[in-house]
C-alpha cells in the first residue's frame, strides 16, 4: 500500500493560492533533492483539500446510493399501504354509506377506518416482530 506524507507549510505571501504553498517542494523536486534522499519515492504534490476530496468521493457515492434506495423503499411501502387502506375502505363502502345515512359524523367514519387500519397494523407487528428472530441470519 502506498504511503502518503502530508507536509504543512507557511505560504508566505501566497496564502490566497493553495498551490503557492507547494512552491518550495516543487523547487526541491526540480533540483532532485527528493531523489537524492530516496529515488523510488513517488512524489505527488497537491493541496490537502484536493487529496481529502478525492478520498471522500467513494463514501459520498455510497451515502447517495443508500439515500436513493431508502427513498425508493419508502415510496414503495407508502404506495402499498395506501393501496391496502383503499381496498379496506372499498370493502366497507356500503357500511360507511349506511352509517352516514343513519347520522354518523365524518369524524366518526375516519375514526372507524383508522381503527381498522390500526388493527391490521397491530396484527402485522404482532406477527412480524417475533418472526424476525426466526428468519434472521446468524
Amino acid at each position: 500500500m502506498p504511503q502518503s506524507t502530508a507536509l504543512r507549510t507557511n505560504s508566505g505571501g501566497g496564502g490566497d493560492c493553495p498551490h503557492a504553498a507547494c512552491a518550495g517542494i516543487r523547487c526541491a523536486r526540480r533540483s532532485n533533492v527528493i531523489a537524492q534522499i530516496d529515488a523510488s519515492l513517488p512524489v505527488q504534490i497537491e493541496p490537502l483539500r484536493e487529496s481529502a476530496g478525492r478520498l471522500s468521493v467513494r463514501p459520498r457515492f455510497n451515502a447517495l446510493l443508500l439515500a436513493v434506495f431508502a427513498a425508493l423503499g419508502f415510496l414503495l411501502s407508502a404506495s402499498g399501504i395506501y393501496g391496502v387502506l383503499g381496498f379496506l375502505v372499498a370493502q366497507r363502502t356500503r357500511e360507511i354509506g349506511l352509517r352516514i345515512a343513519l347520522g354518523a359524523t365524518p369524524q366518526a367514519m375516519v375514526a372507524m377506518v383508522l381503527a381498522n387500519a390500526l388493527r391490521w397494523l397491530a396484527a402485522g407487528l404482532f406477527l412480524g416482530w417475533p418472526s424476525r428472530w426466526l428468519f434472521h441470519a446468524r
